[in-house]
């Protein structure tokens, strides 16, 4: 078996070096793990939205029977014209108030983008309270409002010049800091008087 197979070596091992390293198998294989996966995703997601639309077509459907249904039961006289009167009024009310929660959302989506795209739809139940810290908190300034942090004041112990001393006073020279460094005391560890 080993003599028709072209990677083996005489001695019946197997040769490395043409078809491919651990290395280079493990990278395809770690490419192809990444292909099924985005695939995968692909899928769920297709399969979602199929899911969805379907949902909402039997849900059209089912409207438009109702539909038919009523207008057969008023061509037929079965009711009387004051009922299907009261039954559009019903149905242009709904839509109405469809309407207004999208206008409502939209205004919200507006104001509070940040919750908006956290809760989506669902904000609708907070008060514009509650949205207005979620928003401050999701956007990373809560608490700390529209105005720039204020300064705190200078230290009272320190000089108004800085280290050098008072505002008339000189910069120190070379000698100068030689000077100060050789009447300082040295530490007991390192030879000097503790």
């Amino acid at each position: 078996m080993a003599e028709n197979d072209d990677t083996s070596t005489q001695d019946g091992t197997q040769d490395q070096t043409d078809s491919g390293t651990p290395d280079s198998a493990g990278a395809a294989s770690q490419s192809g793990t990444n292909e099924v996966s985005v695939l995968r995703s692909r899928y769920a997601g297709q399969t979602a939205k199929v899911n969805e639309l379907t949902s909402e077509k039997t849900a059209l459907e089912q409207q438009l029977q109702t539909l038919q249904s009523q207008l057969s039961d008023l061509q037929s006289g079965k009711v009387s014209a004051e009922d299907a009167a009261k039954a559009l009024v019903d149905a242009k009310d709904q839509v109405i108030a469809k309407l207004e929660a999208g206008i409502k959302l939209a205004d919200l989506k507006g104001r509070f983008p940040e919750v908006y795209a956290e809760l989506g739809e669902d904000m609708q139940g907070l008060s514009e309270a509650k949205l207005a810290a979620m928003e401050a908190r999701l956007q990373g300034n809560a608490g700390e409002g529209d105005d720039a942090p204020t300064p705190r004041g200078n230290n009272a112990a320190r000089k108004e010049g800085g280290a050098a001393g008072g505002e008339g006073s000189k910069p120190k020279t070379a000698e100068d800091v030689l000077a100060e460094m050789r009447s300082m005391a040295l530490p007991p560890e390192w030879g000097g008087e503790g």
